[in-house]
């Protein structure tokens, strides 16, 4: 019986995946996530709270990021047996919104966004699922802010070069927090 090429190029792909997860040594996964809180501050004290809110649920997000994390392989676990390092970056930015053709602010934009960089160093084969980020951002919004349309975008797998020029569209330079695990 002969296999056709398509047969055995998908083969080699699953034999190939099964291969390196088995592995013992350290991959990067990097993601990155936007949440749109749909605040829109009407005074710099209220963009003040906003952005000490945002701080909170980062450190919250950090302390939850192994709970949130998916082991795609069994028994695998958030040990330091398969996580090595976790890092977060984030940037809290109130958003200036789209122009309009004749230069003008459109309706949208003016809301408190935060980007967020996650890296993990590990000896796994991991997922970050969009459902858990929206389990995790929008009912503490809906809490303290009554918002239930906050934006909370699908993780992006990145490689770190993209972040640093994503970041500086806008020709400044952002300012992340960063908190290590």
């Amino acid at each position: 019986m002969s296999r056709s090429i398509e047969d055995i190029l998908h083969e080699n792909a699953v034999l190939k995946t099964k291969l390196w997860a088995t592995r013992k040594k350290q991959h990067v996964t990097s993601y990155f996530i936007l949440v749109d809180t749909k605040i829109k501050p009407r005074s710099s004290d209220e963009l003040q709270r906003a952005k000490e809110y945002c701080d909170w649920y980062m450190q919250e997000f950090q302390r939850e990021l192994g709970r949130l994390i998916t082991f795609n392989k069994e028994g695998h676990s958030w040990t330091s047996d398969y996580i090595d390092e976790v890092s977060v970056k984030y940037v809290i930015e109130l958003g200036e919104g789209k122009l309009k053709k004749d230069g003008t602010k459109g309706k949208s934009g003016g809301t408190v966004h935060i980007h967020i960089y996650v890296i993990i160093k590990h000896k796994s084969n991991i997922t970050l699922f969009w459902e858990a980020l929206k389990g995790f951002f929008k009912p503490r919004i809906l809490h303290d802010f009554g918002i239930e349309s906050c934006f909370v975008s699908k993780p992006r797998l990145v490689s770190p070069n993209f972040i640093e020029e994503y970041m500086e569209k806008s020709f400044a330079k952002p300012k992340w927090n960063t908190i290590i695990n």
